[in-house]
């Protein structure tokens, strides 16, 4: 598997309103907008791992990695 990247861009569409409540909601809390979505993926992340730990053995993680790498690929050529 090759080594990933230590930082990656996650685009995410939503309503301009959403965004707008979402920025206030963080800044509440005290915390950035990307800092609060990564705390939500690494939380659901770990509770798929307790359910479903053979979807995320190096070898499976390994396989999906090829299948994003290729549907990039796709993208690019468009």
């Amino acid at each position: 598997m090759p080594k990933p990247k230590r930082e990656s861009v996650f685009t995410l569409r939503m309503h301009t309103d959403t965004l707008v409540e979402y920025h206030i909601a963080c800044e509440l809390r005290g915390a950035t907008m990307s800092g609060l979505v990564h705390q939500f993926m690494v939380q659901m992340i770990r509770e798929e791992k307790e359910r479903d730990p053979a979807r995320f053995t190096p070898k499976a993680k390994a396989t999906v990695m090829k299948e994003m790498e290729a549907r990039a690929k796709l993208k690019r050529r468009k």
